[in-house]
């Protein structure tokens, strides 16, 4: 497992996300949903919601993620 690689489990679900430094002060963040095939569109459409607007790209609760990436950046070297 590559450190650029979270495994995050939580209320809205299960995830990957896929963290690429890009600059030091810009980064990309490639995130897959597992979920059931037959999922009902309104059941999804909450799950994706709920997580977008508390899990931000680093995977922490919001304001939480800004910060520890921001940590994260000022520790590299």
């Amino acid at each position: 497992i590559f450190p650029n690689l979270l495994f995050q489990d939580s209320n809205t679900g299960f995830r990957f996300r896929q963290i690429w430094p890009l600059a030091p002060d810009r980064m990309e963040v490639l995130q897959w949903e597992l979920a059931p095939r037959e999922e009902h569109p309104a059941v999804k459409t909450h799950r994706l919601q709920a997580s977008i607007l508390f899990l931000g790209p680093g995977g922490f609760g919001s304001p939480d993620d800004a910060e520890a990436l921001e940590l994260a950046a000022d520790d590299a070297p």
